[in-house]
């Protein structure tokens, strides 16, 4: 008789283990996708704010080209 109640204890352990162990992994996917998201959201907002560098550039260098053109010795405007 003891001999089944501690099989039945030694299983019920078991699958309490495995469960917490699901939950871990469950949780440690969840962090990953987070981190991913994050490494996107990160990566997209870089590449936006240099996108945004080239074109304020750009643009400067285009009128400083119109300004050595035209022989004028404006002040350039801060960009």
């Amino acid at each position: 008789m003891l001999l089944c109640y501690e099989y039945s204890m030694k299983k019920q352990e078991e699958k309490e283990e495995a469960k917490r162990i699901r939950e871990e992994q469950k949780e440690a996917q969840k962090l990953q996708r987070e981190i991913e998201e994050a490494r996107k959201t990160n990566e997209k907002e870089r590449s936006h704010y240099k996108n945004a560098m080239m074109t304020r550039e750009e643009k400067y260098l285009k009128l400083e080209c119109i300004d050595g053109v035209n022989g004028t010795q404006k002040k350039k405007p801060i960009v």
